[in-house]
C-alpha cells in the first residue's frame, strides 16, 4: 500500500510522461515489489519514498512557485511582417481510429489559424501512425485534411514521415526543405514544449519563429488549482530532462 500510494503521488506529478510508461504497466511491478518488501519486513525504503513523493506533491500543489517554473519554458516569438516559407505543426497523440488527440488537434488548429492570417502559403505536418495496436493500421492524414476542410482552408499540405521524436521531425524537415530552398519557418507546438522544440529546429539550420498553441489541458496562466500546479510541474520536469537529453546528444545548442 505504501508503494502504491507513492506511485499515485508520483503519477500526479507527471512521472508517467517522464518515464514514458502507463499506470497499467507499473501496477504489477508495484504490487510484486510491495508484497515482497512487506513479506521480508523491509519497509524503510518504501516509507521514505512515500514520504518524499507525498511531501513533494503537497509542496507543488499548495505553494505557487514550483509550478511557475514551467512558464520559463515558454517561447513566443513575434510574427514577421511578411510570409515565411512554411508553418510547421509538431505532432502529438492520435487515437486508434486515426483521430488527433486534444493536444495534436490544438496544435493543428493554431497552425491553420496562422495559415489563414497569411503567415505562410504552406503547412507542414507529421504523419502519426498506429501499426501494432489495431487490426487495421491507421494514420493521421485523413483527420488532418478533414480539419483543414472544416477551417475552410486549402493550403499546400506536406507531410513528414517517419517520425518518432521532435528531433526526427527536424531531420525530416531538413530533407524536405533542402531541395526547395526553405530556411525560415514558424514552428507550432504546445507552450511548454516550445523552448526545446524550436531550439532543435534551429540546431538543424532553420531560422525559427516559435509560436505556442493554446494550453487547453489546464490553466497555465493562472495555476490557481492544485491539479493545475502539479500538471505544470510535471511538464516542467519532463521538458527539463528532455532538454538535457537533447543537449547531451548535440540536438540543441547550449
Amino acid at each position: 500500500m505504501v508503494l502504491a500510494g507513492a506511485w499515485l503521488a508520483l503519477a500526479e506529478l507527471g512521472m508517467e510522461d517522464t518515464l514514458r510508461v502507463h499506470s497499467y504497466q507499473i501496477w504489477p511491478a508495484v504490487g510484486i515489489a510491495g508484497g515482497f518488501l512487506g513479506w521480508a519486513g523491509r519497509l524503510r525504503w518504501p516509507l521514505r519514498l512515500g514520504a518524499v513523493a507525498f511531501g513533494t506533491l503537497l509542496v507543488v500543489q499548495w505553494l505557487p512557485w514550483p509550478a511557475t517554473l514551467a512558464r520559463g519554458l515558454i517561447r513566443a516569438d513575434s510574427l514577421p511582417d511578411g510570409p515565411v516559407d512554411a508553418i510547421v505543426v509538431l505532432s502529438a497523440s492520435m487515437t486508434d481510429e486515426g483521430v488527433l488527440g486534444p493536444i495534436g488537434a490544438t496544435r493543428f488548429l493554431e497552425g491553420a489559424r496562422l495559415i489563414r492570417a497569411g503567415a505562410a502559403p504552406r503547412l507542414v505536418v507529421s504523419r502519426i501512425t498506429r501499426l501494432d495496436e489495431t487490426p487495421n493500421p491507421v494514420d493521421s492524414d485523413q483527420d488532418q485534411r478533414a480539419l483543414l476542410g472544416v477551417a475552410g482552408l486549402s493550403p499546400e499540405l506536406l507531410i513528414l514521415s517517419p517520425v518518432g521524436s521532435t528531433h526526427d521531425e527536424a531531420l525530416r524537415l531538413t530533407e524536405l526543405a533542402g531541395p526547395r530552398g526553405w530556411r525560415r519557418v514558424v514552428v507550432v507546438t504546445s507552450p511548454l514544449h516550445t523552448r526545446r522544440a524550436c531550439a532543435t529546429f534551429e540546431a538543424a539550420g532553420f531560422e525559427v519563429i516559435c509560436r505556442p498553441s493554446p494550453e487547453r489541458g489546464f490553466a497555465l496562466g493562472v495555476l490557481g488549482a492544485g491539479g493545475d500546479r502539479s500538471r505544470a510541474f510535471g511538464e516542467w520536469l519532463y521538458e527539463t530532462l528532455g532538454w538535457w537529453k537533447y543537449r547531451i546528444r548535440g540536438w540543441v545548442r547550449s
